[in-house]
């Protein structure tokens, strides 16, 4: 999916370079990886581009991390909201007797989490992300993230930018 919206983050690196150069130059600059290492996130889901410096380590301040999305019946309700609906979705849910009372338990710590702001990903996907960030850091590359407008959430895109491109 990421090869559809390659040409848009293309664009969107070009139009934002300025802005990447001061966090590629704190990458450059760093001796060994930590969380503190920087990284961009580069977030469009209100119009306007906007790129934030974040910690890897700090990146939970940018983008909110879900407790449950992560879980397997979280996902299939999801990818149920893409393709028919969310009241679709749910009526699928409640008619799956045998998973139904687990599912019920985590839309509703799903649906307080989202009282607390858009959920952009699941505590797995940070994860990952920070792993992904130490071998940019060995690739002398710099981690960045892309967030798009969608529904039912935002879409996520994690890319490493080589510190050559800024001449680095």
């Amino acid at each position: 999916m990421l090869d559809a919206f390659e040409p848009d983050l293309d664009q969107l690196v070009a139009a934002n370079r300025e802005q990447l150069i001061p966090i590629a130059q704190q990458v450059a600059k760093t001796e060994s990886w930590s969380l503190s290492l920087r990284c961009a996130v580069i977030d469009c889901s209100s119009g306007l581009p906007k790129v934030h410096n974040s910690s890897v380590g700090g990146i939970g301040s940018f983008i909110r991390t879900s407790t449950v999305i992560d879980h397997p019946l979280m996902e299939h309700f999801l990818a149920l909201v893409n393709s028919q609906g969310v009241d679709a979705a749910l009526d699928a849910m409640a008619n799956d007797l045998g998973e139904s009372d687990e599912f019920n338990t985590l839309y509703d710590a799903y649906l307080e989490e989202r009282q607390q702001g858009q959920l952009m990903w699941g505590a797995g996907d940070a994860t990952e992300f920070v792993m992904k960030s130490q071998d940019c850091f060995q690739d002398r590359e710099m981690a960045c993230i892309a967030v798009f407008p969608s529904e039912p959430q935002p879409e996520l895109y994690t890319f490493a930018l080589p510190l050559f491109f800024f001449g680095l």
